[in-house]
């Protein structure tokens, strides 16, 4: 197979060249055909498929061999174009506080106060005392 050709191009020209030595009388079996078209196969990427396909009873055509070709070719591109998404950055990044300080500016890889934290105050489900006046007036007039 020639690297610069994708699979449907490279089963059109193998399917050209078992319809060529069909026409110059040498016919091919289908076995024969599709041994032809896994030996014509990369070694690096198809390996496992050809060995699959090679002692796989399903595929005993050149057209079932080439609807799986078709599949695996789509399967490998698509694992092709996740790898190129994979983006690694070459400096180490610093973990920094992401809060704010009290005059609103970002700490900028400065060290930790040592002055103690105000706590915040939160009223963690407590009713507010207007509310809870109102329900009881609410309650007592009714």
């Amino acid at each position: 197979m020639n690297p610069q050709h994708s699979m449907p191009e490279h089963l059109r020209v193998m399917s050209a060249m078992i319809r060529d030595l069909r026409s110059a009388g040498n016919v091919l079996t289908d076995e024969q055909q599709i041994l032809a078209v896994l030996r014509s196969l990369p070694d690096a990427t198809w390996d496992h498929f050809k060995l699959t396909m090679t002692h796989n009873e399903m595929v005993k055509t050149f057209n079932d061999l080439k609807c799986h070709l078709e599949l695996e070719a789509e399967r490998q591109d698509a694992k092709r174009g996740n790898q190129a998404l994979v983006v690694e950055s070459g400096q180490r990044k610093t973990i920094g506080s992401k809060r704010k300080r009290q005059d609103g500016k970002a700490r900028q890889g400065q060290a930790r106060d040592n002055a103690p934290k105000e706590r915040v105050k939160r009223r963690r489900g407590k009713k507010d005392k207007y509310l809870l006046q109102l329900s009881e007036d609410w309650t007592l007039r009714s």
